[in-house]
Protein backbone atom coordinates (compact mmCIF):
# COMPACT_ATOMS: atom_id res chain seq x y z
CA UNK A 1 0.00 0.00 0.00
CA UNK A 2 1.24 3.48 -0.32
CA UNK A 3 -0.79 6.74 0.29
CA UNK A 4 -1.66 9.21 -2.37
CA UNK A 5 -2.50 12.78 -1.12
CA UNK A 6 -4.97 14.86 -3.49
CA UNK A 7 -6.96 17.75 -2.82
CA UNK A 8 -5.02 17.59 0.84
CA UNK A 9 -7.13 14.08 1.37
CA UNK A 10 -4.64 11.59 1.98
CA UNK A 11 -6.36 8.52 0.78
CA UNK A 12 -4.54 4.94 0.61
CA UNK A 13 -3.71 3.51 -2.93
CA UNK A 14 -2.67 -0.13 -3.82
CA UNK A 15 1.05 -0.71 -5.29
CA UNK A 16 0.68 -2.62 -8.61
CA UNK A 17 4.10 -4.26 -7.68
CA UNK A 18 2.54 -5.68 -4.62
CA UNK A 19 2.06 -9.63 -4.74
CA UNK A 20 -0.93 -10.89 -4.27
CA UNK A 21 -2.00 -12.68 -1.14
CA UNK A 22 -3.21 -16.11 -1.02
CA UNK A 23 -6.52 -17.50 0.68
CA UNK A 24 -4.31 -19.18 2.42
CA UNK A 25 -3.18 -16.29 4.28
CA UNK A 26 -6.78 -14.56 4.62
CA UNK A 27 -8.37 -13.64 8.07
CA UNK A 28 -12.04 -13.63 6.78
CA UNK A 29 -14.86 -12.32 8.85
CA UNK A 30 -18.71 -12.19 7.79
CA UNK A 31 -20.36 -8.96 9.03
CA UNK A 32 -24.10 -8.95 9.70
CA UNK A 33 -26.35 -6.15 11.01
CA UNK A 34 -30.27 -5.32 12.17
CA UNK A 35 -31.83 -2.31 12.01
CA UNK A 36 -35.48 -2.50 13.87
CA UNK A 37 -34.71 -6.43 14.44
CA UNK A 38 -34.50 -7.12 10.76
CA UNK A 39 -31.31 -7.76 8.67
CA UNK A 40 -29.83 -4.95 6.93
CA UNK A 41 -27.75 -5.53 3.28
CA UNK A 42 -24.52 -3.92 4.20
CA UNK A 43 -21.58 -3.05 1.95
CA UNK A 44 -18.15 -2.99 3.83
CA UNK A 45 -16.16 -0.10 3.52
CA UNK A 46 -12.54 -0.85 0.78
CA UNK A 47 -10.06 -1.06 3.52
CA UNK A 48 -11.73 -3.89 5.02
CA UNK A 49 -12.78 -5.85 1.95
CA UNK A 50 -10.06 -5.37 -0.23
CA UNK A 51 -7.00 -4.17 1.13
CA UNK A 52 -6.00 -6.77 3.07
CA UNK A 53 -4.51 -5.27 6.36
CA UNK A 54 -1.59 -7.49 8.24
CA UNK A 55 -2.68 -8.00 11.48
CA UNK A 56 -0.04 -7.93 14.09
CA UNK A 57 0.10 -9.34 17.81
CA UNK A 58 2.82 -7.30 18.99
CA UNK A 59 2.17 -5.28 21.68
CA UNK A 60 3.73 -1.86 20.66
CA UNK A 61 1.53 -1.93 17.41
CA UNK A 62 -0.99 0.06 17.41
CA UNK A 63 -4.73 -0.85 16.11
CA UNK A 64 -4.79 2.02 13.69
CA UNK A 65 -2.81 -0.08 10.91
CA UNK A 66 -0.67 3.73 10.68
CA UNK A 67 -4.30 4.74 8.28
CA UNK A 68 -4.94 7.93 7.41
CA UNK A 69 -7.07 9.52 9.80
CA UNK A 70 -9.84 10.07 7.32
CA UNK A 71 -10.66 6.93 6.43
CA UNK A 72 -9.75 5.62 9.99
CA UNK A 73 -13.27 7.78 11.05
CA UNK A 74 -14.81 6.87 7.91
CA UNK A 75 -18.18 4.50 8.62
CA UNK A 76 -17.20 1.24 8.63
CA UNK A 77 -20.25 -0.31 6.60
CA UNK A 78 -22.88 1.21 4.53
CA UNK A 79 -25.42 2.29 5.74
CA UNK A 80 -23.36 3.39 8.87
CA UNK A 81 -24.58 1.72 12.11
CA UNK A 82 -24.37 1.72 15.71
CA UNK A 83 -23.52 -2.17 15.75
CA UNK A 84 -21.81 -4.89 13.66
CA UNK A 85 -21.53 -8.92 14.38
CA UNK A 86 -18.01 -10.50 12.77
CA UNK A 87 -18.06 -14.15 12.53
CA UNK A 88 -15.17 -16.16 11.89
CA UNK A 89 -15.30 -19.50 10.91
CA UNK A 90 -11.50 -20.71 10.18
CA UNK A 91 -10.54 -21.63 14.12
CA UNK A 92 -11.44 -18.13 15.84
CA UNK A 93 -14.13 -19.62 18.13
CA UNK A 94 -16.29 -16.68 18.94
CA UNK A 95 -18.17 -14.13 17.21
CA UNK A 96 -16.62 -10.25 17.43
CA UNK A 97 -19.57 -7.95 18.60
CA UNK A 98 -18.50 -4.31 17.05
CA UNK A 99 -19.91 -1.23 19.18
CA UNK A 100 -19.15 2.51 18.39
CA UNK A 101 -16.82 3.92 20.33
CA UNK A 102 -17.22 7.28 20.18
CA UNK A 103 -19.16 8.58 23.46
CA UNK A 104 -21.74 10.95 20.79
CA UNK A 105 -25.32 9.57 20.93
CA UNK A 106 -25.92 7.68 17.75
CA UNK A 107 -22.17 7.42 16.73
CA UNK A 108 -21.69 5.37 13.73
CA UNK A 109 -19.15 2.62 13.85
CA UNK A 110 -15.79 3.60 12.32
CA UNK A 111 -13.14 1.55 10.60
CA UNK A 112 -10.60 2.25 13.71
CA UNK A 113 -13.65 0.37 15.79
CA UNK A 114 -13.47 -2.43 13.86
CA UNK A 115 -9.94 -2.84 13.91
CA UNK A 116 -9.56 -1.95 17.67
CA UNK A 117 -12.39 -4.40 18.18
CA UNK A 118 -10.92 -7.63 15.96
CA UNK A 119 -7.22 -7.04 17.27
CA UNK A 120 -8.10 -7.14 20.96
CA UNK A 121 -10.39 -10.15 20.46
CA UNK A 122 -7.47 -11.94 19.19
CA UNK A 123 -5.40 -10.73 21.33
CA UNK A 124 -6.95 -12.50 23.91
CA UNK A 125 -5.40 -15.53 25.70
CA UNK A 126 -6.68 -18.83 24.82
CA UNK A 127 -7.11 -20.68 28.30
CA UNK A 128 -6.13 -23.78 29.68
CA UNK A 129 -9.75 -24.84 29.97
CA UNK A 130 -10.09 -23.99 26.26
CA UNK A 131 -7.18 -25.69 25.15
CA UNK A 132 -8.47 -28.88 27.01
CA UNK A 133 -11.64 -28.97 25.29
CA UNK A 134 -9.65 -28.67 21.68
CA UNK A 135 -8.39 -32.25 20.04
CA UNK A 136 -4.62 -33.57 20.16
CA UNK A 137 -4.13 -32.11 16.62
CA UNK A 138 -5.61 -28.72 17.10
CA UNK A 139 -3.41 -28.04 20.07
CA UNK A 140 -0.64 -28.95 17.70
CA UNK A 141 -1.46 -26.68 15.57
CA UNK A 142 -1.49 -23.74 18.24
CA UNK A 143 0.97 -24.62 19.45
CA UNK A 144 3.12 -25.04 16.56
CA UNK A 145 1.34 -21.04 15.21
CA UNK A 146 2.37 -19.77 18.38
CA UNK A 147 6.15 -20.41 18.68
CA UNK A 148 6.61 -19.53 14.98
CA UNK A 149 4.78 -16.18 15.88
CA UNK A 150 6.48 -15.68 19.09
CA UNK A 151 10.13 -14.15 18.80
CA UNK A 152 11.26 -14.09 22.38
CA UNK A 153 11.07 -15.11 25.76
CA UNK A 154 8.93 -12.31 26.75
CA UNK A 155 6.20 -13.22 23.99
CA UNK A 156 6.65 -16.91 24.73
CA UNK A 157 5.81 -16.25 28.15
CA UNK A 158 2.35 -14.65 27.28
CA UNK A 159 1.09 -18.03 26.72
CA UNK A 160 -0.92 -18.27 22.98
CA UNK A 161 -3.66 -15.95 21.65
CA UNK A 162 -6.57 -16.46 20.02
CA UNK A 163 -4.91 -15.49 17.01
CA UNK A 164 -2.91 -18.24 17.06
CA UNK A 165 -5.54 -20.60 16.08
CA UNK A 166 -5.48 -18.51 12.64
CA UNK A 167 -2.79 -21.23 11.59
CA UNK A 168 -0.64 -18.03 10.16
CA UNK A 169 -2.85 -16.26 8.70
CA UNK A 170 -2.61 -12.40 9.28
CA UNK A 171 -4.47 -10.65 6.21
CA UNK A 172 -7.54 -9.09 7.18
CA UNK A 173 -10.78 -9.36 5.00
CA UNK A 174 -13.92 -8.66 6.06
CA UNK A 175 -17.27 -9.66 3.70
CA UNK A 176 -20.93 -9.05 4.24
CA UNK A 177 -22.68 -12.12 5.22
CA UNK A 178 -25.79 -13.60 2.84
CA UNK A 179 -28.50 -15.37 4.05
CA UNK A 180 -28.89 -18.65 3.06
CA UNK A 181 -32.28 -17.82 1.44
CA UNK A 182 -31.00 -14.62 -0.52
CA UNK A 183 -33.88 -13.09 0.85
CA UNK A 184 -31.69 -9.60 1.21
CA UNK A 185 -31.81 -6.33 -1.28
CA UNK A 186 -28.84 -6.52 -3.43
CA UNK A 187 -25.82 -5.43 -1.06
CA UNK A 188 -24.48 -1.29 -1.41
CA UNK A 189 -21.68 -1.23 -3.79
CA UNK A 190 -19.09 1.50 -4.10
CA UNK A 191 -17.26 2.33 -6.77
CA UNK A 192 -13.14 2.76 -6.39
CA UNK A 193 -12.50 5.80 -8.01
CA UNK A 194 -14.68 7.27 -5.96
CA UNK A 195 -13.21 6.09 -2.73
CA UNK A 196 -9.22 6.98 -4.36
CA UNK A 197 -8.34 10.37 -3.83
CA UNK A 198 -11.64 11.81 -2.11
CA UNK A 199 -11.73 12.77 1.53
CA UNK A 200 -14.03 11.66 4.27
CA UNK A 201 -14.67 14.77 5.67
CA UNK A 202 -18.51 15.97 6.70
CA UNK A 203 -21.83 13.87 7.36
CA UNK A 204 -20.37 10.56 8.42
CA UNK A 205 -24.72 9.58 7.19
CA UNK A 206 -23.28 9.97 3.87
CA UNK A 207 -20.03 7.74 2.88
CA UNK A 208 -18.83 8.93 -0.78
CA UNK A 209 -17.58 5.04 -1.19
Amino acid sequence: MSLLVENGAATLHPCDNEPPVSDEKKVTFYATAELNGEPVSLGIHPILTTYLLKLEMNESIDHDCDLPNDELTSPAVNPPMLSLKLENCQGYPQTINVEASSDLRGADITVQDVLRTIHEGLRTPISKRELIKLGGEERAAIRASFKERCKSEEELSKGPRRFDRLGGRDRLQILPKLPPDGALSPMPTFQPSEFLGQSRAGSSRNPVW
